[in-house]
């Protein structure tokens, strides 16, 4: 189900929507309606590299390991490089986050927890090592007091890749 909020009568459903919504209300949207909607871009196309892209790739490991190297060392990197144009630095529009600097990490934090991370741990594959301005952002997201406090888990244990998604990496 998608995340929904209540404000009043009306009712808000969808991420981008949701996440615009919160963004607007903590002060967390960059300074102009021509950034807000780049912006939107960029949430748009964090979902569509990481939710379709990599999920795809992620469950297509059956077809074996060579197929997800190809496919992720091929197709990953120019998806990440055209998103990392638009990174100002150290946040995405310059000194301040935005939503979309926390968007980021959040989704980043969700494949490091379900798959990556275990991918790098195992088989030393760091499949954004190449991405310092990405990786900037999410370090610097992960520096803020309010990420160190908070306890809620990134994912459900029953996301997390098992052990057959892995076998597949090593053929």
């Amino acid at each position: 189900a998608p995340p929904v909020v209540q404000y009043g009568s009306l009712l808000y459903s969808q991420p981008i929507v949701v996440i615009l919504w919160a963004a607007r209300r903590a002060g967390l949207t960059p300074h102009s309606a021509d950034d807000e909607l780049k912006a939107i871009q960029y949430i748009a196309d964090l979902i569509d590299i990481f939710e379709v892209e990599i999920g795809r790739l992620i469950s297509n490991m059956n077809k074996g390991g060579k197929v997800f190297k190809e496919q992720a060392f091929n197709i990953l990197p120019k998806l990440m490089r055209t998103l990392e144009r638009g990174i100002k630095g150290p946040f995405w529009y310059g000194d301040k986050p935005t939503f979309v600097d926390f968007f980021a990490t959040n989704i980043f934090d969700f494949y490091c927890v379900c798959f990556f991370n275990r991918l790098e741990s195992e088989f030393g594959v760091n499949l954004f090592i190449a991405n310092d301005k990405f990786l900037g952002v999410v370090d610097a997201i992960r520096s803020l007091d309010s990420y160190k406090a908070n306890t809620i888990p990134i994912c459900r244990e029953d996301f997390v890749a098992n052990d057959s998604a892995y076998l597949s990496w090593k053929n």
